[in-house]
């Protein structure tokens, strides 16, 4: 069964805690999907983090 989420965000951050891309969300269903550009963006390692109703998501993002 399909779940909608309310609220959700996706927040970008550098490894010294910086926020370097933020997005809000409004109802969106499970099947979410969302290209980020970082190609103006140093390389190195990122953290994505996804806050949605109460949850929270975080993988690691290395950018080339």
């Amino acid at each position: 069964a399909e779940r909608a989420v309310k609220e959700a965000q996706l927040t970008v951050s550098d490894m010294a805690g910086r926020v370097v891309w933020r997005q809000q969300y409004q109802n969106i269903d499970e099947n979410f999907y969302q290209d980020i550009d970082m190609s103006a963006y140093p390389k190195g390692i990122y953290l994505a983090e996804l806050r949605a109703d109460g949850e929270r998501l975080t993988k690691k993002l290395v950018v080339h």
